[in-house]
């Protein structure tokens, strides 16, 4: 697939100072103004990304709005830190997560990995299943997660489409307004490969990452700096995300430990939540593949 920029391009810009990214970030955001005659909102979760965004944001357009999803899955604290945030509409979304849990399957490792053993049990076409075997294809099926397959546990990737994508796109589409995402291109693979074909602003999508250049130091300064009020959770947390999720938990392996002794009524809720296909609960789920829990 062509791109708009190279990889070398990402990583000057990546170098730039913390002032050149910020007067980056207000040009993109501008372009996404005059593209949308000034109609524009934050797509904001309350993480510690889209609330500098959010600060950087209101530098130009006081009033801009800022949008929440309650995906169900949200960590208390954002949820606290959210509702005291100044102009933000919260949506909902048509299902919860343990409706996930319980219908669909299980957020596990990741939503490449999900997705890759989702094809191979559909067996709907034989080449995509001969790739994801052979072991060294480009993009094939790590042999580490072989054993999954034969599990008989349900895996979902689509929670992230289902209980935030959609409801945003829903709000964008009826109120006509261009998103604002706080993404950064060093956070996975995948964001900096879409960082390469559109660069910040993806007209197409009517949608724009001003903060995609900045690196995780940069949040940090840019925090300092402005004394940006964040969420307690990061007295806590390093990074925060969906507090149940399970993809990306080969990073952080004690999760779902401090979920426990934080909030432990809503931690045995979600963790006895079973799965009515295979009647797995998502503890019986996390033990089989020692994740702590």
């Amino acid at each position: 697939m062509a791109t708009l920029l190279t990889l070398q391009e990402l990583r000057n810009r990546q170098s730039w100072s913390l002032e050149q990214k910020v007067d980056h970030a207000l040009g993109a955001i501008e372009k996404m103004a005059n593209e949308n005659n000034n109609k524009l909102y934050v797509a904001f979760s309350g993480g510690r990304d889209s609330t500098v965004l959010l600060h950087i944001a209101r530098m130009l357009y006081k009033e801009i709005p800022a949008v929440f999803v309650n995906t169900t899955n949200e960590n208390a604290l954002i949820l606290k830190f959210v509702k005291k945030t100044e102009n933000v509409t919260i949506l909902n979304p048509k299902i919860t997560f343990i409706d996930v849990l319980k219908n669909n399957g299980f957020p596990l490792f990741s939503k490449e990995v999900c997705k890759k053993i989702n094809d191979i049990l559909k067996g709907s076409n034989a080449n995509t299943i001969n790739h994801h075997y052979q072991k060294n294809s480009i993009g094939a099926l790590s042999e580490k997660y072989h054993k999954i397959i034969a599990s008989n546990i349900p895996l979902y990737s689509g929670c992230c489409k289902t209980l935030k994508k959609d409801p945003l796109q829903k709000y964008q589409r009826e109120n006509k307004r261009g998103a604002l995402v706080g993404t950064m291109a060093s956070e996975s693979l995948r964001r900096e490969k879409s960082y390469l074909r559109t660069s910040c602003v993806n007209l197409k999508a009517n949608r724009a990452m001003p903060i995609s250049i900045f690196l995780e130091k940069d949040i940090t300064n840019y925090i300092k700096k402005y004394n940006v009020e964040i969420s307690e959770i990061y007295k806590e947390e390093k990074r925060t995300g969906c507090a149940y999720c399970a993809f990306g938990i080969q990073f952080d392996k004690n999760k779902f430990l401090r979920l426990k002794e934080r909030e432990p009524k809503r931690y045995e809720i979600v963790m006895n939540t079973i799965n009515t296909s295979s009647g797995l609960c998502y503890y019986d789920v996390l033990k089989r593949f020692k994740i702590p829990c």
